[in-house]
């Protein structure tokens, strides 16, 4: 049966450019440097390799895991390497020599995925069980279970350019413009605060505001939520 090999595609045009051949097993995790000039793969042969996304040349060969390499990831700046393993750890690594900078122990299970936190200073693991571990990237120090990274925890990511994050909610995948996702976020978390608290002046201009535009659903809330309150602050 052959093996799996990590490959190129023309994105418009949907043309395979390079089929990277190196690896002697299942090829299992990709993830593309950050200026776009690398790739890096895991592979079931307990390796990962970087690879020049132009010639398709290999450029490194990583060797350490003593299982299968099941997650990889870049960091922010694309000077370190981060990969999760069968073998329980996660390894930082430079991504230049290719030198293990960090062996990250803590997890029981086979490390399934990986990420840097968008600063780079902290890197996250996710195990079979779901267990998610959090370290400090540079020392290595384990950070405390209330300090997890959602990167690590629902397999998101962020586009190089920073515009687009791609995530899995509820066995599918999503795509999101990055500004819009946050603004959406920012004003739910705003209506939420304020119907948290009593502020019939809101209500009455939110009213206002969906009886011009039409919606007399959403008015007709308002209103509702307007007499409640104002019938609180009545006194008893």
């Amino acid at each position: 049966m052959p093996f799996k090999l990590p490959e190129v595609w023309d994105a418009e045009k949907g043309q395979e450019l390079l089929s990277l051949k190196g690896h002697t097993s299942v090829v299992s995790s990709v993830a593309w440097s950050p200026d776009g000039k690398r790739i890096l793969s895991g592979s079931g042969d307990n390796t990962l390799k970087v690879w020049d996304a132009e010639t398709g040349q290999e450029l490194l060969s990583l060797k350490g895991h003593t299982g299968h390499v099941r997650s990889v990831a870049w960091s922010p700046d694309g000077k370190r390497i981060l990969s999760g393993s069968g073998d329980n750890t996660l390894k930082v690594w430079d991504a230049d020599q290719g030198q293990e900078f960090l062996s990250l122990k803590g997890h029981t299970g086979k490390v399934q995925s990986v990420a840097f936190s968008l600063d780079g200073k902290r890197v996250s693991g996710k195990d079979d069980s779901g267990k998610v571990l959090t370290w400090n990237a540079m020392t290595g120090q384990l950070l405390p279970a209330a300090d997890p990274m959602p990167e690590a925890q629902n397999a998101e990511a962020t586009s190089p350019d920073g515009s687009l994050r791609a995530f899995i909610e509820n066995d599918q995948l999503k795509l999101v413009r990055l500004p819009d996702f946050i603004e959406e976020q920012k004003r739910a978390r705003l209506f939420l605060e304020r119907l948290a608290r009593s502020v019939p002046e809101y209500h009455r201009r939110m009213a206002e505001l969906y009886e011009k535009s039409g919606d007399h659903f959403a008015a007709a809330f308002h209103r509702r939520r307007l007499l409640a309150e104002k019938a609180e602050e009545k006194p008893k």
